[in-house]
């Protein structure tokens, strides 16, 4: 049971792009090496769909070991790059770069937009509310619980299932421009 992170990461960035960005960039995580390679291939997926070169440049590796702080400490390279958007592994590495946005005047998402990954109860609470794919943590537990209960009671209908992530549009992207 798992939740198709390719899509996601091609649903996520797709957003971005049709909003007109093209200096779109991927901030990675260290700690969960499959789920960062599947999302970065759907991030690269969307870029080579709308024929977007995709620059290395714009792959911000992991510069910390916590969520927040590898969102904070991102920033710098990211204006570097001269990134317009960003993609962010997951919701609290982009409520990390909100905070650096913030401290350092960066407004967004009129400087730049960016886009988290979960759709934790907090996304909804920062200012401006964060744009995120939902994954579909309910829905997933449910079906983990019925498989284990007909394990439990004999039956073998463990299913190998993945379930799509959702985009939940909020505040933190606006059309460039």
């Amino acid at each position: 049971m798992a939740v198709d992170d390719v899509r996601g990461g091609e649903v996520a960035t797709h957003h971005l792009l049709d909003l007109g960005h093209r200096r779109i960039a991927f901030l990675e995580t260290k700690n969960r090496p499959k789920s960062n390679r599947l999302r970065r291939e759907g991030y690269e997926k969307a870029h080579r769909e709308a024929s977007v070169p995709l620059d290395p440049k714009l792959i911000i590796p992991p510069l910390a070991d916590d969520d927040v702080s590898r969102g904070q400490a991102a920033l710098r390279p990211l204006l570097d790059a001269k990134a317009t958007a960003v993609f962010c592994y997951n919701d609290m590495t982009a409520v990390g770069l909100m905070k650096a946005c913030r401290a350092a005047g960066v407004r967004v998402p009129q400087d730049l937009s960016i886009v988290g990954y979960d759709d934790v109860e907090l996304t909804n609470h920062v200012t401006p509310a964060l744009t995120t794919m939902h994954q579909p943590r309910r829905q997933l537990g449910k079906q983990a619980m019925e498989m284990t209960l007909a394990l439990l009671d004999g039956e073998n209908r463990v299913l190998d299932q993945v379930l799509d992530a959702r985009l939940v549009v909020r505040e933190s992207t606006a059309r460039l421009g």
